[in-house]
C-alpha cells in the first residue's frame, strides 16, 4: 500500500514539474517595460520606451501589441527660426516566433501606425504639428533570463508628406 501511494505522489509531481517546466518555456508571454536608444538615418540620436503584451502559443508563435514613445535629437535653427522633434509614438502588433532549442530567442515583425511631433519657433511665436503613417520594423530578441531579454530591431516610419525615416535600436525588455 506505501509503495503505492508513494508511485502515485512520484508520478503527480513528475507531472506537475513536466507542465511546469513546459509553462517556464514561454519566455515571451506577458506584460513587458522596456528601454530603447539608436540612431536615426540621419545620424540623429533616439531614445524611447515601450510597454506591451505578448502571447506565446504552444506552436511558439508569439502574438501581441506594442506601444512605444520617444524622442529624437534633431533640431535645425536658421536664424530665430527653430525646429526640432518633440516626441515620437507608435502603436504596433507583434508577430513572432521563439526558436532555438530553448526557445530563448524571437525573430519577429510589428506592424502600425507611428507619429512624430515637430515643433517650430520664430522669435517669440511657437507651434507643433504631428506627421504620422504607417510603421512597420522587424527584429531579433534573446531572453537572457524569465524576466529580463535584450533585442535588436530596424524600424521604418513614414513621416506624413515629410518623407521616410529609418531606425536602428538596441534594448532591454522587463517583463512582469
Amino acid at each position: 500500500m506505501h509503495k503505492l501511494f508513494i508511485s502515485t505522489i512520484i508520478a503527480i509531481l513528475s507531472i506537475s514539474t513536466i507542465g511546469h517546466a513546459q509553462i517556464g518555456e514561454k519566455h515571451f508571454e506577458g506584460a513587458f517595460v522596456g528601454a530603447d536608444i539608436g540612431i536615426e538615418d540621419s545620424g540623429d540620436f533616439y531614445y524611447g520606451g515601450s510597454v506591451g503584451y505578448r502571447f506565446q502559443g504552444d506552436t511558439n508563435i508569439v502574438v501581441g501589441a506594442e506601444g512605444t514613445f520617444g524622442d529624437i535629437t534633431a533640431s535645425e535653427t536658421n536664424g530665430n527660426v527653430s525646429a526640432n522633434i518633440r516626441y515620437v509614438w507608435s502603436a504596433t502588433g507583434i508577430l513572432g516566433l521563439a526558436i532555438g532549442s530553448e526557445k530563448r530567442d524571437l525573430i519577429f515583425i510589428n506592424a502600425g501606425y507611428g507619429e512624430t511631433n515637430i515643433g517650430a519657433q520664430v522669435g517669440n511665436v511657437s507651434d507643433s504639428e504631428s506627421f504620422g503613417g504607417f510603421r512597420g520594423s522587424v527584429g531579433y530578441e534573446r531572453a537572457i533570463s524569465d524576466n529580463f531579454s535584450v533585442r535588436l530591431q530596424g524600424t521604418y516610419q513614414e513621416v506624413g508628406n515629410l518623407g521616410d525615416a529609418y531606425i536602428g535600436t538596441a534594448g532591454v525588455l522587463f517583463k512582469f
